[in-house]
């Protein structure tokens, strides 16, 4: 009697259920509100996004592991049976990092070079999760008449982490924080 062999997918099938599996335990950012203001024919956002991080994320920001996160905003016109149309695409990158020296923690904002430090890792967050009259698009650049969508999104930017956590980012929870986009009318 001969004996059948396990095929290949009997291997891979638990491998890709393990590396698929996210605790449901891990806190994700949250965009808390945000709203579309017109100033000078120059569209603004404002909003308010939470980062909640978790224990793994917070030790390893104090072991010196920068922690790059990034706001995506898209401008788009939606269409009912097709891809919507990307009319204007912007991501604000930003950089969260402890100084072990200093005991400081530090935002910088990538688009503006400008960096603040904190006593606290509470006050960078929340300085880091508020965002005030950003400009995304000039009014003279749209049809009027037209009602476009502007989407909103904050997200670790995997693409800049070392690449053993990049690694792990692509299937572990903490390294795949993000939030659902926030969608409002321009």
């Amino acid at each position: 009697m001969k004996r059948k062999q396990p095929t290949i997918t009997a291997y891979l099938l638990p491998l890709l259920l393990l590396l698929c599996y996210q605790p449901v335990f891990a806190e994700k950012f949250e965009i808390v509100e945000a709203h579309i203001s017109l100033q000078n024919e120059i569209y603004h956002l404002s909003s308010t996004i939470r980062y909640p991080l978790d224990t793994e994320l917070t030790t390893a920001l104090h072991r010196g592991v920068v922690l790059p996160i990034k706001v995506i905003v898209e401008v788009y016109l939606p269409r009912s049976y097709l891809p919507d149309t990307e009319i204007a695409f912007l991501k604000q990158r930003y950089e969260l990092r402890f100084h072990a020296l200093t005991r400081q923690y530090i935002v910088t904002n990538h688009n503006s070079g400008a960096s603040t430090s904190y006593r606290s890792l509470a006050l960078a967050l929340q300085h880091l999760g508020e965002i005030n009259n950003l400009p995304i698009i000039d009014k003279n650049l749209l049809t009027e008449g037209v009602e476009y969508r502007v989407r909103v999104r904050a997200a670790i930017n995997t693409g800049l982490l070392a690449i053993p956590l990049k690694l792990t980012s692509y299937f572990y929870g903490p390294w795949r924080s993000e939030s659902a986009w926030w969608d409002m009318p321009l």
